[in-house]
């Protein structure tokens, strides 16, 4: 899960990016300090066109296999 964590700041204050992993025990990692930082670290998708296109490749290439028994 992905939240806004307050705890710090308080109500009034900038809250950092926090991702909470609920199957590991509910540990907290920081993506981001503030909304600010996450917003300028986010990409176009454009940006990952290249493997894109390498994973359709590979795709390809492992349809292409065939397993005989």
């Amino acid at each position: 899960m992905i939240a806004f964590d307050y705890r710090d700041y308080g109500p009034d204050g900038e809250p950092r990016v926090v991702h909470i992993d609920q199957k590991a025990d509910y540990r907290i990692t920081v993506p981001a300090p503030d909304v600010v930082s996450l917003v300028q670290a986010l990409r176009p998708d454009s940006d990952y066109d290249d493997d894109r296109a390498r994973r359709k490749e590979l795709d390809e290439m492992t349809l292409g296999l065939v397993t005989c028994s």
